[in-house]
């Protein structure tokens, strides 16, 4: 990787005998970092280091998912592609606020769902839909490990806590597929309603969430068992899903019911209902108290899970769809 080192500012007005252009203030420390991947944009909206606007970095075309890393100094950017496939990772580094690099998936086409494993910055899974499998990436050396889903347009993935297991929503399958990541190995794979796409799973493990595009129902998975325990109605497209940290609560984006809905996982009904045109992707702050919702009008909206009450909405660009959370270190 190389280094480009930038004489600083206030170096160069002391070599010139002038005061320094002003700077933008560095990011406030524990403040919340946000990363919208706009599809048709080719870009990253990262929030600024005022906490009030979006910065916008050019990434690639067709970006659909973004990660922050847990230590919140790193974002991940997949890039889909558009008409062409697409087959790199886009890498930010969320200090400084721009791309370093890219990660080349070789043939491993289509990288879409991507999350960070087991508290660590500089491991990621992805999906490639073209290949079939999960792509394990280590961000400090570029090496790829692929485990096989054994499912057709593998589209997003869910990771446990601890990074050791993946379950991924196979769309022209009708199923999902479990991965032991640990082992690099294909477990098992179990039917599901027709076109699932959104997926997420409790920190502890214990359950899977998928939704049906087809459908609009959201199945719970028990992964002891791999079988079934529970189906919620009340959506039309369940297109994303993802859950709080402390696993109490589901959030599930209806794209074509243009709600949020906020469910409790211990009682499995929705506590609160968000109402927004066109609702994309969604992540949970670290301490669940706040929800970042992509619109497809050219908008992220913050989210208050509690009241679900929409406290802002900030400008992207076009097509804004996956967005990572996490906090500035």
């Amino acid at each position: 990787m190389r280094l480009t080192i930038v004489p600083s500012l206030a170096l160069i007005a002391a070599c010139h005998g002038a005061a320094p252009s002003a700077v933008s203030p560095a990011p406030p420390r524990g403040g919340p970092v946000v990363v919208v991947a706009n599809q048709e944009s080719g870009s990253a909206s990262v929030l600024a280091a005022d906490g009030l606007t979006m910065k916008v970095l050019a990434v690639g075309n067709g970006p659909h998912e973004a990660q922050v890393s847990p230590d919140g100094r790193t974002a991940v950017v997949t890039i889909y592609g558009d008409r062409t496939p697409g087959n790199r990772l886009a890498l930010v580094d969320l200090v400084r606020d721009t791309v370093v690099r890219t990660i080349d998936l070789g043939r491993y086409a289509r990288p879409h769902g991507v999350r960070f494993l087991g508290g660590r910055s500089d491991r990621i899974a992805v999906t490639s839909e073209v290949a079939g499998a999960v792509v394990l990436v280590d961000l400090a050396t570029d090496s790829i490990t692929a485990v096989p889903t054994n499912g057709r347009a593998s589209h997003m993935v869910a990771v446990s806590a601890d990074g050791r297991r993946a379950w991924t929503s196979n769309v022209r399958d009708n199923s999902v597929s479990e991965l032991d990541l640990a082992g690099h190995a294909f477990v098992r794979k179990f039917p599901v309603p027709a076109e699932p796409e959104g997926i997420t799973v409790t920190p502890d493990g214990k359950e899977v969430w998928v939704g049906s595009n087809q459908t609009g129902a959201v199945t719970v998975i028990s992964t002891a068992s791999g079988q079934p325990v529970f189906t919620l109605s009340g959506a039309t497209l369940p297109y994303r899903l993802d859950a709080s940290a402390d696993g109490k609560r589901i959030a599930i984006v209806d794209g074509k019911g243009g709600q949020v809905l906020f469910v409790d996982r211990a009682t499995r009904t929705a506590t609160g209902t968000v109402h927004l045109d066109d609702p994309r992707g969604v992540a949970f702050a670290s301490d669940g108290r706040t929800a970042w919702v992509t619109v497809g009008g050219g908008q992220v909206a913050e989210v208050d899970v509690a009241t679900a009450a929409v406290k802002r909405q900030l400008a992207t660009e076009a097509s804004p769809d996956g967005v990572g959370v996490g906090v500035r270190p």
